[in-house]
């Protein structure tokens, strides 16, 4: 008899003191929820959910003309923000009417659909001569691409080679489709005399 109510006594133990754990688990899932600034996978943003290495990409337009070939060493999908984190990429247009430029950098990070990529440190946009314009490098420590709209921008202290010329400059937009560069602020430019341009 004795031992069948210590068997009760420890089931009934048993059972409250799942219920408490289950109840307080509960109740701090609430306070989660509730804190602001903190959504349910704030926990897991800093881990990707998956990776590839030797990346190469094929991306069209929304019309399905090619736009640009992306290659990266690495690619790192973070589902908390949608993000995708990229090492070594390089981006290389694929218009055949306008010259070829690529652009490459030591990190790169894109949002959601790849419409906006941020790519940072050693930036190297170069746009290949053609018979019209020759050779033009923009050097910088970040920029933003938008690769639908063909523009590449900067904040940032600028240095552009055109041929022989240089430019330099803080903060620049370069507009593939027209063929346009604007150099914000802080301007300087050394031009090479025709006499002595190669």
């Amino acid at each position: 008899m004795a031992s069948r109510r210590e068997d009760r006594l420890s089931a009934l133990l048993t059972i409250a003191i799942a219920t408490a754990l289950a109840a307080g688990s509960f109740y701090l899932a609430r306070i989660a929820d509730q804190a602001p600034g903190v959504s349910p996978s704030a926990g897991l943003g800093d881990q990707p959910e998956s990776f590839a290495e030797a990346v190469m990409v094929n991306r069209t337009r929304k019309d399905g003309t090619p736009a640009f070939l992306l290659t990266a060493e690495r690619l790192e999908y973070f589902r908390g923000d949608d993000s995708t984190v990229l090492e070594q990429p390089v981006l290389v247009s694929l218009d055949a009417n306008r010259p070829t430029v690529s652009v490459r950098s030591r990190t790169g990070r894109s949002g959601t659909g790849g419409s906006d990529i941020l790519l940072t440190g050693g930036v190297l946009l170069d746009r290949q001569a053609d018979g019209k314009e020759p050779r033009m490098t923009i050097e910088t420590e970040q920029a933003r691409l938008l690769p639908e709209d063909d523009i590449a921008r900067s904040d940032l202290p600028v240095v552009v080679r055109i041929g022989s010329d240089v430019l330099t400059g803080t903060g620049m937009e370069f507009n593939n489709r027209t063929r346009t560069l604007i150099v914000d602020s802080q301007v300087r430019a050394t031009f090479l005399p025709a006499s002595r341009k190669p």
